[in-house]
């Protein structure tokens, strides 16, 4: 989706479409700069051919923020800079353990939700089961949420628009919230048991 929306944690005001955009390059460049052989052979040809199919990413100006001004961990209102992160040496680790372990690995596509859902897109993946039920949902606030973060009016320019149809056009992320539970539940496997606390 390019439509944009503003994250309610830290005031990031991005869109789904520029934050895949920014996670797939992490993956490209990352794939490019490896030399030695360490990642899978079907990671890289993954990335050759996302590579070649990558839309433009939108200019520098347009970039979201990592921590905006308004927040109290201000960057100064730098754009997030899409360079290559350590993300999928990472992913690497992972998998040495679940293999060591005798668990299936994860993929290069579970790695990837899993990386973009640790961006502002968790709003959209949380809200779709929460208030996006087929048989609809009991909480006014969370269906309202989810008809803002996940619906777009046909019909209107931005989503939003009063003179689109009375008709909605519903993204429920399915296919991206399938890949993103078969990486948390391989994740799982190495998950430890531990007190948690909870304030009251």
């Amino acid at each position: 989706s390019n439509r944009e929306w503003t994250t309610g944690n830290y005031g990031v005001h991005t869109s789904s479409s520029k934050e895949f955009l920014l996670v797939l390059l992490e993956v490209i460049k990352q794939c490019q700069e490896n030399h030695v052989g360490n990642y899978p052979l079907e990671w890289k040809a993954a990335a050759l051919f996302l590579a070649a199919a990558q839309a433009p990413l939108p200019p520098k100006k347009d970039w979201p923020t990592e921590w905006p001004k308004e927040t109290k961990n201000a960057d100064n209102g730098r754009g997030r800079q899409p360079e290559a992160q350590e993300f999928l040496k990472e992913l690497l680790e992972i998998n040495r353990q679940l293999k060591e372990k005798k668990h299936q690995e994860l993929s290069l596509e579970e790695g990837i939700m899993l990386r973009l859902y640790t961006g502002p897109c968790f709003e959209k993946y949380n809200v779709v089961p929460r208030g996006g039920g087929l048989d609809g949902c009991d909480n006014p606030f969370l269906e309202s949420r989810f008809r803002e973060l996940c619906c777009e009016k046909k019909g209107s320019e931005d989503g939003n628009s009063s003179t689109g149809g009375d008709e909605w056009s519903e993204n429920r992320y399915t296919t991206s919230i399938h890949i993103l539970t078969s990486g948390v539940v391989k994740m799982s496997k190495l998950s430890k048991a531990a007190t948690v606390y909870r304030g009251l």
